[in-house]
């Protein structure tokens, strides 16, 4: 499991880049004296349950948890009681990520693929194809588009957003500092910003997303 990037920031935190080599044995051996249940896994897709496998054994290396405590909730967002950390997982084909702070926060790790401009008129408006057009082509604008978004949903964590029509691609700035982006939520009465980190290796598109402290 070669380490791709580790990077950690006052404003995002600490995010962990894996390249998922390894086969389900290697896995299976290091997470089940954990005491983790790996019972409920059995009956799925081999892939998924590699993929469930990779984002708790990351979790288990990277954060100061008991990884058999791991609860999800009733919109499937991971935690562990009593601690002061937010975390975020994402995979994709080949590439498992952690992103964790005090604030909440979201990772999207998504590889470049055909699927994305078919369904890219479910959540890219033309305004936010304006912000992104002058800084990539069509195809990176809708990856990006998709995993801020994607973001903002596991950072909110509680389900029930229309990535369309909920969440807003804000203003992007690419300076000394790396590619940056504003996100908004808009839901009734309920207004957050977030700040957002874009970083792109090799077919790979990384976004990170923080709540702002102004929200």
């Amino acid at each position: 499991m070669p380490l791709i990037l580790t990077e950690k920031s006052p404003q995002f935190g600490k995010c962990v880049l894996w390249s998922s080599t390894e086969d389900e044995s290697f896995f299976r051996a290091a997470l089940e004296p954990t005491g983790l249940d790996m019972e409920r896994i059995l009956d799925w897709h081999p892939k998924r349950q590699r993929e469930w496998m990779s984002g708790r054994y990351l979790v288990s290396e990277y954060m100061d948890e008991d990884i058999a405590s791991l609860t999800i909730d009733e919109y499937g967002k991971p935690s562990f009681k009593d601690c002061i950390y937010n975390f975020s997982i994402s995979h994709t084909d080949g590439l498992v990520g952690l992103l964790h702070h005090t604030s909440p926060i979201g990772l999207d790790i998504q590889i470049r693929t055909d699927k994305i401009k078919r369904i890219a008129h479910k959540f890219c408006t033309n305004k936010e194809y304006n912000i992104l057009n002058d800084h990539f082509d069509e195809e990176a604008s809708q990856h990006l588009i998709w995993g801020l978004k994607e973001s903002v949903f596991k950072a909110y964590g509680k389900g029930s957003l229309s990535y369309k029509n909920n969440i807003f691609i804000e203003s992007y700035a690419d300076s000394t500092i790396g590619k940056r982006a504003k996100v908004r939520l808009h839901k009734e009465d309920l207004e957050i910003t977030y700040q957002a980190k874009i970083s792109m290796i090799g077919p790979y598109y990384i976004c990170q997303v923080v709540e702002s402290s102004d929200s």
